[in-house]
């Protein structure tokens, strides 16, 4: 299963991310920094199912998710941000599939790992 993997910023969660769900059998990791090639990325490949994952660790970021998924919300999203009432309510918005905090990713893995046995990979 694919996992596009997009961190506003760089930052030692997408790190911790990344090795941890390589230790899944049958993921394949792409990881952006930048909005515009994260965004190219998806719309010039189909790639279903796969699972999108966004750590978000300003509010103001939510703002630039909200015009990259306003046409097309994700079935597969997952967001990682701070477990702040604001944070928490403008990452509802986007209807994830799974809201974490930076301190549950191995809760992360949990639900990825059970979204594929969902769709069978």
């Amino acid at each position: 299963m694919q996992i596009l993997i997009y961190a506003m910023l760089d930052s030692s969660i997408e790190l911790m991310l990344e090795r941890m769900l390589l230790r899944i059998p049958g993921v394949t990791i792409s990881v952006f920094n930048a909005i515009q090639k994260f965004y190219n990325f998806i719309a010039e490949h189909r790639i279903d199912p796969c699972v999108i994952i966004t750590v978000v660790e300003r509010s103001k970021d939510f703002y630039t998710l909200h015009s990259l998924f306003e046409h097309n919300e994700p079935d597969n999203l997952i967001i990682i941000c701070d477990d702040t009432a604001e944070m928490i309510s403008l990452a509802h918005e986007l209807r994830p599939r799974y809201l974490a905090h930076f301190n549950d990713l191995d809760k992360v893995k949990a639900v990825v790992e059970k979204m594929m046995h969902l769709v069978g990979n």
